[in-house]
């Protein structure tokens, strides 16, 4: 196929050539939508040649996902690409095969994620902690130095999403300081394990032959705790649910791991305020309900005593 006869002028180029190579667009990656909302955006001759470089090494049958390039300072994944590799060459990520500073060239997956089909709550939580398991494994083969150099840098993030929310969301900083500080000290002494960081359940592929972590924009280094609190508070589950996972887990794990129980639970506050704000910033008119869950009792560790919501108070 000669690629050159295909210069990307508008929209609906795109997607005629974007479909004429066959590139599977789903199910892969719940956030491949981004791409065609910005291609507007995008250089056509350096996507162009992101492509060339992509046929040139798998043929032109090959079948890959293009995203958006991760540009996050404050998890810093864009130059992890030497523990990315390391993920790829034990099948736990899709390999990134190009990329750019505007955009990243996965190859495919075969597959269909856990939002797609039908599964209970239940058969997601025991997926998602299959691939957790996956990464603790994976994580004992490297060393802990070697893992600090990609600690998850929360704090900063933390901050980001506080400065932008808007005056209905009030942040009691004392009670919050308080809760970083307890985060801190207890996390000094705990084992970093490799973090995907973004379980939700359109980020875990299931195939014939395997479950699969994909979209690692978030991944780094912290420990278990915080992987097992931030799966829990991203997929909304329960204090039934909750229980059912940390069971299966702690099932798993081996002898030698201490899962800690009050770290964990810390964690999980924290992880509730993290995407209670990730949702309020980005997404303006976010779904009350949704949201509601994060001051619930049922979501073990609720954030009333973090934040005061004007908008959603009584829910």
């Amino acid at each position: 196929m000669n690629t050159t006869t295909h210069p990307l002028r508008h929209i609906n180029q795109f997607l005629q050539w974007w479909n004429s190579l066959e590139t599977v667009k789903s199910p892969c990656y719940a956030g491949v939508n981004v791409v065609i909302d910005s291609i507007n955006t995008f250089s056509s001759s350096e996507f162009h040649e992101l492509l060339i470089v992509k046929l040139k090494v798998n043929g032109e049958n090959c079948r890959w996902i293009v995203k958006d390039a991760v540009q996050n300072s404050f998890f810093g994944a864009a130059t992890y690409h030497d523990l990315y590799n390391k993920l790829v060459n034990q099948n736990l990520a899709p390999e990134l095969v190009a990329r750019s500073n505007q955009y990243e060239c996965f190859s495919f997956m075969e597959g269909h994620t856990l939002n797609e089909g039908n599964n209970s709550t239940l058969e997601c939580s025991q997926l998602a902690v299959h691939c957790i398991h996956n990464h603790l494994t994976f994580s004992r083969k490297l060393s802990q130095d070697y893992l600090s150099d990609f600690i998850i840098k929360l704090k900063p993030y933390l901050i980001h999403l506080i400065s932008m929310v808007n005056d209905d969301i009030a942040i009691n900083d004392q009670v919050l300081e308080a809760l970083l500080d307890e985060i801190n000290n207890r996390s000094a002494n705990a084992n970093l394990i490799v973090c995907h960081g973004d379980l939700n359940w359109g980020n875990i592929l299931k195939s014939n032959r395997h479950v699969v972590a994909i979209d690692w924009e978030y991944f780094g280094a912290l420990p278990l705790e915080y992987e097992v609190a931030m799966t829990m508070s991203i997929n909304q589950l329960d204090k039934q649910s909750q229980s059912n996972m940390l069971s299966q887990l702690t099932s798993l794990i081996e002898d030698d791991v201490c899962f800690d129980n009050s770290l964990f639970e810390v964690y999980l506050q924290f992880c509730h305020l993290i995407n209670f704000l990730w949702v309020s910033v980005e997404r303006a008119e976010g779904n009350k309900t949704f949201l509601s869950y994060y001051f619930s009792e049922e979501c073990g560790a609720p954030i009333n005593n973090l934040l005061e919501v004007n908008e959603i108070k009584g829910l």
